[in-house]
């Protein structure tokens, strides 16, 4: 009977780790934590999309007009700079925001 109960108990933690690993991936930089909450105006005559989470659709074209021509800016990490693709987190008084990029084909 104990030899079950430790194996359900080992099972269960492992599970939950498992499991809640990649919830703590969702929103570190470098990893994206999934689609923006609105999509904004596109930038370059349209050819690329950009999209705004919990920051206003002229900052997040501002940043990613900005780190597509190579820009660097204080208060964002971004992955994928000046690809086709990419995402910004902010950082300090810009935690929590997102910023979304991708070229239209």
């Amino acid at each position: 009977m104990r030899r079950n109960v430790v194996g359900t108990v080992t099972l269960l933690t492992v599970t939950l780790m498992l499991a809640l690993s990649g919830t703590s991936l969702a929103h570190r930089p470098h990893s994206d934590g999934g689609p923006a909450d609105r999509g904004c105006v596109p930038i370059f005559g349209g050819a690329t999309y950009v999209g705004a989470t919990n920051v206003s659709c002229r900052v997040a074209r501002k940043v990613a007009r900005g780190v597509i021509n190579g820009r660097f800016f204080e208060r964002w990490a971004c992955a994928r700079p000046a690809g086709s693709f990419g995402h910004c987190h902010g950082r300090g008084s810009r935690r929590g925001a997102m910023v979304h990029w991708a070229v239209n084909d």
